[in-house]
């Protein structure tokens, strides 16, 4: 069994951090607190996101599988409730010490607290049964109400996601995700299903997901057809190659996207999350902004946008071919502050591009709902 666990948390955490670049990543991390004690298997950081991961590598027994009352109690328990037990004794002793007096290296302590924090259940066993269900296992009180859904999943629907979804969309998969989740009116079967509806449609449900209650439910059909194209491909199972599904991000967005990701400033996750927020609708207008800017920028030696998605998020693009991007960043920042006074949103992100091609990203929060994480969703 225990290499089942070694090799569950070491291929797990290494498969999230391959998808976020300039990631960190440690497994199996001791911890003790003043009052508890435990380890965490699997701990991934890049820039203002963090995962935290716990690996379960026990059997789910067949009885279980035909839904027999005490095998499925049983299984739950030890796979899903004992490591969610676990999550909730480290963020309990966080509260009461630093990450560095219970055991954790300074770079860990950072990453555990990042803006945005992920809690995970991996299992070695197939819980597609459960994995899309974290709200009818806390109103059944396997996870606790209380608290915001743990992504259950299992390794091999974990290896999907990351095969498919890199940098900032595997960040805000998990957001949208985990907005569904907490709504609870949004279901499916499946955990591809999800990906795929956010490869296609983007997790988007516009005004339902914003207070809409016209509908009591939504069940998402199956959108796994062209991964599983994909993977016949991939496998030598087709005569015909098959793309890899992807999302349709217009060319001039997915090139400011691809941008942060290689200089990677602070926030850039933040920021890349940002531009690909909203609709399709929201995504065109960046595409059509972002060459304006750019070029408006030549002549004059400035330029700037400012576009605002779903009323919950501002963002910015400066450009100044005139000055570093530190120095642009004072006009801006100012000007996103006069946009949160004037309760244009209550947060806001700016992009500066400087004259010799650097970017940097300043993140400005009210301190009124939504929070910035809360607002990406």
């Amino acid at each position: 069994m225990k290499h089942r666990g070694d090799y569950l948390a070491i291929e797990a955490t290494n498969r999230i951090a391959k998808c976020l670049p300039g990631a960190g990543m440690s497994v199996n991390i001791p911890w003790a607190s003043k009052d508890d004690s435990s380890d965490l298997d699997g701990l991934v950081w890049s820039d203002d996101f963090a995962v935290r991961l716990q690996c379960k590598a026990g059997r789910i027994r067949q009885s279980s599988r035909r839904g027999a009352p005490r095998s499925l109690e049983t299984d739950i328990r030890k796979l899903i409730t004992d490591a969610s037990n676990q999550h909730i004794a480290l963020y309990a002793a966080l509260v009461e010490q630093s990450a560095t007096e219970i055991g954790f290296t300074p770079e860990q302590g950072e990453a555990l607290a990042a803006t945005i924090q992920f809690e995970v259940i991996v299992c070695l066993d197939e819980v597609t049964v459960w994995a899309t269900e974290s709200r009818r296992l806390q109103d059944a009180g396997h996870l606790p109400s209380e608290r915001v859904p743990i992504w259950v999943v299992s390794l091999s629907d974990l290896m999907a996601v990351t095969d498919l979804l890199q940098g900032a969309q595997l960040v805000q998969y998990l957001l949208r995700r985990r907005r569904l989740e907490l709504d609870g009116r949004i279901t499916t079967h499946d955990e591809l299903d999800w990906v795929g509806n956010y490869i296609s449609q983007g997790l988007y449900f516009g005004d339902f997901t914003n207070g809409n209650k016209e509908y009591d439910v939504i069940f998402l059909s199956s959108f796994t057809d062209e991964i599983d194209a994909w993977y016949n491909s991939e496998l030598g199972l087709l005569n015909e190659s098959v793309p890899k599904p992807s999302q349709p991000i217009p060319v001039a967005l997915e090139r400011l996207i691809g941008t942060l990701s290689r200089q990677r400033p602070k926030h850039w996750i933040i920021a890349s999350v940002g531009l690909l927020d909203g609709s399709s609708g929201f995504r065109e207008k960046w595409n059509h902004s972002i060459p304006m800017v750019e070029q408006r920028a030549i002549s004059r030696g400035a330029s700037n946008v400012s576009l605002i998605s779903d009323g919950r998020i501002g963002l910015s693009y400066y450009v100044d071919t005139s000055s570093s991007a530190s120095r642009a960043m004072t006009d801006a920042a100012g000007a996103a502050k006069a946009h949160i006074a004037k309760g244009d949103a209550p947060n806001w992100v700016t992009i500066c591009r400087g004259s010799n091609g650097d970017l940097l990203v300043t993140v400005i929060e009210s301190g009124d709902p939504p929070s910035i994480a809360d607002a990406l969703a």
